[in-house]
């Protein structure tokens, strides 16, 4: 049950890797919009549960927001992160931030090697063309993915 809200909000992490992918900006009503389902699934979840994914968030948001005035990330990957992070299991938080680390390690290599390769895909993908940019939305959504997969076959 403390995983159903991943599940649940799998399909904005998806929208909002693609839209970082195609834009290179993640829209703000797509976190408003997991934030919303948050309170929503809250009633699913214990107290505590809810607390440590809260506090969770909120220290991920501290640190996304001094990257992004660092110029590491872009404002939207420092919302979008905490958004995704409340979603995630207080047990298996250290479980997320491995793949989280895998998911941005993968995309920058694919990013790398697409750029270098000189690959002509869609021309309306400006994450994919923009030299000196990366969508982090994508890895940051194949995290999600992923780790609601570990929860369901591995956890």
């Amino acid at each position: 049950m403390v995983a159903l809200p991943l599940f649940l909000a799998l399909p904005i992490m998806i929208a909002a890797g693609f839209t970082d992918l195609r834009q290179l900006r993640i829209p703000n009503f797509l976190v408003m919009l997991a934030l919303i389902l948050f309170v929503l699934t809250c009633p699913l979840l214990p107290l505590a549960e809810i607390q440590t994914r809260l506090l969770a968030g909120i220290v991920t948001l501290a640190v996304g927001f001094g990257l992004f005035c660092l110029g590491v990330w872009g404002g939207g990957d420092a919302k979008l992160l905490p958004a995704l992070v409340i979603f995630i299991p207080g047990q298996s938080l250290t479980l997320f931030a491995y793949i989280l680390s895998a998911s941005i390690l993968i995309g920058t290599l694919s990013i790398i090697t697409y750029r270098k390769v000189g690959l002509n895909g869609p021309a309306e993908w400006v994450g994919a063309h923009a030299s000196g940019r990366f969508p982090m939305g994508i890895s940051i959504a194949m995290a999600g993915i992923a780790h609601a997969v570990a929860l369901t076959f591995f956890w």
